[in-house]
């Protein structure tokens, strides 16, 4: 019984220290590796641009795009055949053809698609390909419904398809 009093003075004297401290700020999260690597892919494709590496940039920003999506660790290439099925392959596919459209609309001359590509014209084409049978319903995906393609849009990518050969 004669502990009891320290015990209890010291169990006051800590939950009183513990009321007046401030809490704990919350810790910051960590910023995704996966986006981390994508921006400094990204300022690299930007370097090779400059220096007329076209090729290799090409390959590092598709790379970037890639890493965007978040792909499983140890998946760090894009893929080469893209998936309906892969929600992050349909991500990557409407990112290269978000790219495709703008890059498209800078160079309003007709030019050589060679020169003013955002990615290899491989995988263009492929994303291309895969967002057109998704629209017209000869590929389906529990990600996307084929119903929401407007005829504008599937003549669009018809067309892009077409000026890559």
């Amino acid at each position: 019984m004669e502990w009891m009093l320290p015990v209890l003075a010291l169990a006051l004297l800590w939950w009183w220290l513990r009321k007046k401290r401030p809490p704990a700020p919350e810790p910051k999260p960590l910023p995704d590796a996966r986006l981390l690597l994508a921006d400094e892919l990204e300022q690299r494709a930007a370097a090779a641009w400059q220096e007329g590496r076209v090729k290799e940039a090409r390959v590092i920003a598709l790379r970037s795009a890639w890493m965007r999506t978040h792909p499983r660790l140890g998946d760090d290439e894009p893929p080469t055949v893209f998936d309906a099925n892969e929600g992050r392959h349909l991500r990557l596919a409407s990112e290269i053809w978000g790219k495709y459209q703008e890059a498209r609309a800078e160079v309003a001359d007709g030019s050589d698609a060679d020169s003013w590509l955002p990615y290899p014209k491989e995988s263009v084409v492929a994303a291309l390909r895969l967002l057109l049978n998704l629209g017209e319903g000869t590929v389906e995906s529990p990600h996307v419904d084929p119903r929401d393609a407007t005829p504008q849009v599937l003549a669009e990518l018809r067309t892009a398809l077409g000026e890559l050969g």
